[in-house]
């Protein structure tokens, strides 16, 4: 038999969302589940609220018809890292005035560092090593959007999900679909309303279950010149419904200062989990963002996005 980094293990398993019973507590029902991580440190800072924000290349991976308002060619980078040396990526691409729309196209990897197997006998003594467990979760995206009729815009993200552990790979097939509606109250509150994973099963191994189907609806409201506040209502499939807020401050369209938080179940028994906070640096053409997460006793996530709009 054979075994790995306890924290491994439970962070994947948490990924993964399959039911172990080291982790038995964290698992859902649902396969690629890594999917769930947020991308881009701007949306995490807000919470992850950002189903409603236009205009940011970091739109193909929560709500497609956000990047209808996009009117130069963007690309965004983000990296988050997490525990035990695991990190996250995500690239986005947007290359708008396609037939009247926008081209937008996604990569996103989860990366878990290689890990020495360890094997036991029938007994449990030790027996040795055999060889290094790898693990990799990957998902590959393309869409396009447009104003559908004046004040509503459309989009359409169509994606390939990859699990691989040790020497299985898995893979499964998806959409996301959104809308939104900018400038309702008298310019001030944009809202949208987007599904995402709307797909076939992933199985690797034996486990085969559906992707994490989530529905979300949120709305963004222009306070003032300088003050943006957000907010999602979400309901996972997977896990049940969930509610998140942030705020984000401009002080001489150079600097943001950004903070929100997250509820869900499965931060009901440790409220800290659900804080997120962050900033960002724009110089045109560059902006520089960063966002806390707080894991509770799986560690902290820092998160940095570096976006090139030209």
């Amino acid at each position: 038999m054979r075994f790995f980094s306890r924290k491994i293990f439970i962070a994947a398993a948490f990924i993964l969302g399959i039911s172990v019973p080291a982790a038995a507590s964290q698992a859902g029902r649902a396969a690629g589940s890594f999917m769930k991580i947020p991308a881009g440190a701007r949306a995490s800072a807000l919470g992850e609220s950002f189903t409603a924000v236009k205009g940011s290349p970091d739109s193909v991976h929560w709500n497609p018809a956000g990047t209808a308002y996009i009117d130069s060619m963007s690309h965004s980078l983000s990296y988050m890292l997490w525990v035990e040396d695991m990190g996250y990526g995500n690239y986005s691409f947007v290359y708008p005035g396609i037939h009247g729309g926008v081209l937008g196209a996604g990569v996103s990897f989860l990366s878990l560092p290689s890990t020495t197997v360890t094997l036991e006998d029938e007994f449990g003594v030790y027996a040795g090593t055999g060889g290094s467990f790898k693990a990799g979760f990957y998902k590959f995206s393309a869409g396009y959007a447009r104003e559908i009729v004046p004040g509503l815009s459309g989009g359409l993200n169509l994606k390939m999900i990859q699990e691989t552990l040790d020497s299985e790979t898995g893979r499964a097939f998806a959409a996301d679909i959104g809308v939104l509606s900018p400038g309702l109250l008298s310019g001030k509150l944009d809202a949208a309303l987007t599904l995402q994973n709307l797909g076939t099963r992933l199985k690797v191994y034996s486990h085969s279950a559906p992707l994490p189907l989530t529905l979300r609806a949120g709305g963004a409201f222009r306070v003032s010149d300088n003050l943006l506040g957000v907010s999602d209502i979400v309901y996972d499939f997977d896990s049940g419904a969930g509610i998140s807020a942030g705020a984000e401050y401009r002080i001489h369209d150079i600097i943001k200062f950004r903070a929100g938080y997250k509820y869900s179940s499965a931060f009901s028994n440790d409220p800290v989990k659900g804080v997120r906070a962050g900033w960002g640096i724009m110089k045109l053409p560059f902006e520089l963002d960063y966002a806390f997460i707080p894991f509770g006793d799986l560690g902290e996530a820092h998160t940095v996005s570096v976006i090139y709009s030209f």
